[in-house]
């Protein structure tokens, strides 16, 4: 890999997984919105996950590339390279869900202002930017499209039992993403692993596309 890609990779990964994680303890100290109390609560909210899932393959993609820069290692590890796209497919999902449905009913500053900003649109962004056109340089199997929807599918059952099946007023936890509106839990499941599958495929697409490229170039 080209040197000043690996210090863009760099860059952009210590962006994310230092403003992420410094958003994160700040809901332990007192940063907590209307819909939490404390600050383990916003975990809840698949848009914490999602970005720490994110900043934690950064992380990783971070060692990869100082390894890389002082010539331990030539290219990223495969598990690294997958955790990246995992990371990248969770925070997209929380990208598309606030740009095409909770938009329209908590409105833009609601969403796209302060920390949510970062989480809801810079995070993502960077992240998809520096996955599919920066760390590039080796293709993905088809098969990994299935890795995507692992983090959304582990957070669809919990948020189906404790909305659906305890119930907010049992100690569950309130349905703020809207998804059992009018009790049709079981259809907006289906929609949404459907469309974490397929922003897995078109990620997994567009690296490998842009990957082939580079090889060719080269």
């Amino acid at each position: 890999m080209k040197k000043y890609k690996i210090i863009i990779s760099l860059i952009i990964n210590l962006i994310i997984s230092m403003i992420t994680t410094g958003i994160v303890v700040s809901y332990f100290l007192g940063n907590t919105g209307p819909l939490i109390k404390y600050g383990y609560e916003s975990f809840r909210f698949f848009t914490t996950d999602s970005n720490v899932i994110a900043a934690a393959a950064s992380i990783s993609v971070i060692i990869s590339d100082i390894m890389i820069l002082r010539g331990k290692i030539n290219t990223y590890p495969k598990y690294v390279r997958i955790f990246k796209y995992i990371g990248t497919v969770s925070v997209m999902l929380t990208f598309c869900t606030v740009m095409l449905f909770l938009i329209h009913i908590y409105g833009p500053s609601a969403l796209l202002s302060g920390t949510s900003f970062h989480m809801h649109f810079a995070a993502p962004l960077l992240s998809l930017i520096s996955f599919c056109f920066i760390e590039n340089d080796q293709k993905i199997s088809f098969v990994g499209t299935l890795t995507g929807i692992v983090p959304m599918f582990i957070y669809a059952v919990i948020y189906i039992v404790n909305v659906v099946f305890i119930g907010e007023e049992n100690g569950g936890w309130m349905d703020f993403y809207s998804f059992n509106s009018n009790g049709t839990w079981y259809i907006t499941a289906v929609i949404m692993l459907c469309a974490t599958y397929l922003i897995s495929i078109i990620i997994l697409l567009v690296h490998n596309l842009t990957s082939e490229k580079l090889h060719k170039l080269n």
